[in-house]
């Protein structure tokens, strides 16, 4: 049984499961990879990886740029995120970092240095991330409607 079906049998969140595992500079294991998985776990969703160098901020937004402006990402308001919507991170209006809704009310996200955290909505300006935006992908695969929204305004 994998962590993810254990912790849902546990009465966890789904979400649970990935604290704490390591971020490391590569495909499967940044913030870009760290989405990607999960949205393959949970999902079934596939999209293609990033090749970056998830150390350097520059070319993190330069892909979070690309990436972002692709027709298969659909920007979505507030009172439509859904939990798996990708939430992507920015610092002085450059996006460089990204993570994964939660219907608990924050972001799971994948950090360097950290490993997987949540942080609470609340909470991201004070860690460095005072600008965000949501995405779903145009497949429309998320697992349904978030509970709380990020606060108005962001």
């Amino acid at each position: 049984m994998s962590m993810m079906h254990a912790a849902d049998m546990a009465g966890l969140h789904w979400s649970a499961a990935y604290l704490g595992q390591p971020w490391a500079n590569a495909p499967n294991s940044d913030c870009w990879g760290f989405v990607r998985r999960v949205w393959r776990d949970r999902w079934a969703l596939d999209v293609p990886p990033l090749s970056v160098d998830a150390t350097s901020a520059r070319a993190c937004a330069r892909a979070a740029a690309d990436v972002s402006d692709g027709p298969q990402w659909l920007v979505i308001e507030l009172a439509q995120a859904h939990e798996g919507d990708a939430v992507l991170l920015a610092r002085g209006g450059h996006p460089s970092h990204v993570g994964l809704w939660v219907a608990t009310g924050g972001v799971l996200h994948c950090l360097q240095g950290r490993g997987v955290v949540y942080t609470p909505a609340g909470r991201l300006a004070a860690q460095g991330w005072p600008q965000r935006r949501i995405y779903r992908h145009a497949s429309g695969a998320t697992l349904r409607p978030a509970a709380v929204l990020l606060e108005p305004g962001a």
